[in-house]
């Protein structure tokens, strides 16, 4: 047994106290694999459609949380989603040009009116 005013290190501990230091091993390492089953759960529960990869590659990364995760696929969803609306518009047609008025047309209200009261009258009283 070392003096009691002796620096404990790894070491001094492994070879002093070796069943404590398994157990500690054990103990410890199950607690971390757990953490990491959790955070690889959290990451992929964020997962969207398209996004497998992205989702794969952070999830086996050993940092990314769950809420990193979700932003970074709202990132590339995001992403993706104004790419596919650049190519709609760049795949659209041009718009056609618009109508000129007829030449024939009436310019002012009160041509209008007596061209709307026509066309009722021979509407009401047809010609035979």
């Amino acid at each position: 047994m070392p003096p009691a005013d002796a620096n404990l290190t790894r070491e001094s501990l492994e070879r002093d106290h070796a069943p404590l230091m398994a157990a500690l091993r054990s103990d410890l390492m199950a607690e971390g694999a757990a953490h990491e089953r959790a955070r690889i759960d959290a990451v992929r529960q964020q997962a969207l459609p398209g996004h497998e990869a992205l989702i794969d590659r952070l999830a086996m990364d050993g940092r990314t949380t769950g809420p990193e995760a979700a932003a970074a696929v709202l990132a590339a969803e995001r992403t993706a989603r104004q790419a596919a609306a650049a190519a709609h518009q760049a795949d659209a047609p041009s718009p056609a040009p618009g109508a000129a008025a007829p030449a024939d047309a009436p310019r002012d209200a009160r041509s209008i009116a007596k061209s709307a009261v026509a066309l009722l009258d021979g509407i009401r009283s047809p010609t035979k």
